[in-house]
């Protein structure tokens, strides 16, 4: 690309000259005068670009000259995406986020018995959606309860590829929402009494990270 700058600009100071001959000829000795200093500053700005422009194609050449890319060693960057394109956990979408089973507190305390995924979308009658992919090991399913009442109920589940979740449900009949896991949690703050049973420690959760809470207990059975 320089080459051809360079070619370009030597035959525009070619056709310059010629016209500058011309010129001699037809103009006046002042009017000639003024086209010299203009080919003359137009003369000096070329030889400066020409000048930056060959230190550019120098420090190029170096830095290429000093990071050599070949077929059998791929840029750190390419390598990294086919390897997290690999890693990529492709679970399928069920695409069932409707289901006519009721929300309620009752069924949120169904849910504790859940120890997988299939039994969360037997008791939700439905299979749920995906509707987030956060980490590659990590996808977010969706149901909405549409049971005739005045308000629809919700419930988010985080399901991780070791086969465990944790979800988060918002009953028709609480205000608040319910926490269940597979390894046995159920936290309903506005529950009445409150609930807060801690389950097992959840794989998600790592050994240097708190977990235990004072007011948390072991597992007292859930109230009816």
């Amino acid at each position: 690309m320089f080459g051809v700058i360079l070619v370009l600009g030597l035959a525009a100071l070619v056709v310059l000259g010629a016209v500058r001959i011309v010129m001699g000829w037809v103009l006046p000795r002042r009017t000639v005068a003024k086209v010299d200093q203009v080919v003359g500053r137009a003369v000096k700005l070329y030889i400066q670009l020409c000048v930056v422009g060959v230190a550019g194609v120098i420090v190029w050449a170096i830095w290429i000259g000093s990071h050599p890319t070949t077929a059998d060693s791929p840029p750190e960057h390419s390598q990294t995406a086919k390897t997290a394109m690999a890693d990529r956990w492709d679970l399928a979408d069920p695409d069932e986020e409707r289901t006519t089973v009721p929300f309620t507190l009752a069924f949120a305390k169904k849910l504790r018995t859940a120890r997988t995924l299939e039994d969360v979308q037997r008791l939700a009658g439905s299979k749920g959606k995906i509707t987030e992919r956060a980490a590659p090991d990590q996808v977010g399913f969706h149901w909405i309860s549409d049971s005739g009442s005045t308000f629809p109920g919700y419930m988010l589940l985080e399901y991780h590829r070791d086969g465990n979740f944790g979800l988060s449900l918002l009953p028709v009949d609480v205000q608040g929402d319910v926490i269940v896991n597979s390894y046995g949690a159920f936290s309903c703050d506005k529950c009445k009494p409150p609930i807060d049973i801690c389950g097992q420690r959840p794989s998600w959760i790592g050994a240097d990270d708190a977990y235990s809470d004072p007011y948390c207990v072991d597992d007292p059975g859930l109230p009816n």
